[in-house]
């Protein structure tokens, strides 16, 4: 009987000392949203995981979780915040579903399904979005981060839960959320130099077109257009490009960046260059590209065109 009775003793010492050994929680870090267009308003989704780690504890336990504002604070949405450089933001949220319909309040412990029977860790998903709501955003890394009460994790016994402040074990982690924005550059609104039909009287003086292009620039973002000199045998420069036509006839025209046709348009860079740019805004910014063909001698009758290449250097 003695001997039973000193197991039990040595029993019910074990289990106390487990039962104050308690939980901690961590968070994968950095989150990172990947693969962001500054370019183009959207949205963005990821997930990180939660992890609780219990020792000493062998019956069913209850979890809270708080995330708080975050270092990058929040906005009127109650939105959290990556800050960039400057005063520059990009909101984001937490969630608590996959459907993304219910957020992960601010500075509010969230009670948690997950339950741990035994020793071990329990993983809950995290469901973050973050919104790119304007084009004007310059590159960068946005982050916030979470730590003490904005990143607190409140535990106890199941049996005895009735609210999230009264759990009796807490633990704090530290995380960062974040998102690099690159510099970048889209061409788009491409539209022909079409010099329409042109007739022997027509070609003994100088024939016009215009056409154009626009680029879209990262905010703060240097950027050249260049033109090449396209695919006609014979060219001698951008004030010269050829368009073929039936035979192999070609038809002499040169691009320009002006109305008066005094500079060339074409695809050299540094001192002395003849491209065209600008320093980016994130808006869309046109320009018109200026076609003429000096006098010629008219050749074969057809159909004459060239392609030109379009090059924007960031």
């Amino acid at each position: 009987m003695k001997k039973h009775i000193l197991l039990i003793l040595i029993l019910a010492f074990t289990l106390a000392g487990k039962a104050h050994a308690g939980c901690s929680p961590s968070v994968t870090t950095p989150i990172t949203f990947t693969s962001v267009n500054p370019l183009t308003t959207g949205t963005y989704n990821t997930t990180t995981t939660l992890a609780i780690t219990c020792s000493g504890l062998s019956l069913e336990n209850t979890f809270c979780f708080t995330i708080g504002a975050g270092t990058g604070g929040t906005n009127s949405s109650n939105q959290r915040l990556l800050a960039g450089s400057g005063s520059y933001t990009i909101p984001f949220q937490f969630y608590e579903d996959s459907g993304y319909t219910t957020p992960w309040p601010i500075g509010t412990p969230v009670h948690l399904s997950a339950i741990l029977l035994l020793d071990g860790t329990v993983d809950v998903t995290i469901y973050l979005r973050l919104y790119i709501n304007q084009t004007t955003l310059p590159p960068g890394t946005y982050s916030s981060t979470f730590s003490g009460s904005g990143a607190l994790l409140n535990y106890g016994l199941l049996l005895t839960f009735t609210s999230c402040s009264l759990l009796s074990g807490s633990a704090s982690t530290s995380f960062t959320v974040q998102t690099t924005l690159l510099k970048s550059c889209v061409l788009s609104a491409i539209s022909p130099v079409a010099f329409g039909n042109v007739t022997v009287t027509s070609l003994m003086g100088n024939v016009t077109a215009t056409g154009g292009l626009s680029v879209q620039c990262t905010d703060t973002t240097p950027y050249t257009v260049g033109l090449d000199n396209g695919q006609g045998s014979g060219v001698t420069g951008p004030a010269a490009r050829k368009m073929t036509g039936p035979g192999g006839a070609t038809l002499t025209y040169g691009l320009y960046q002006d109305s008066a046709h005094s500079l060339v348009w074409g695809n050299t860079t540094g001192t002395g260059g003849n491209t065209q740019g600008g320093t980016g805004s994130g808006n869309v910014t046109a320009y018109t590209v200026y076609g003429l063909m000096p006098p010629q001698t008219t050749p074969t009758a057809g159909s004459y065109s060239d392609t030109v290449g379009i090059t924007v250097t960031y």
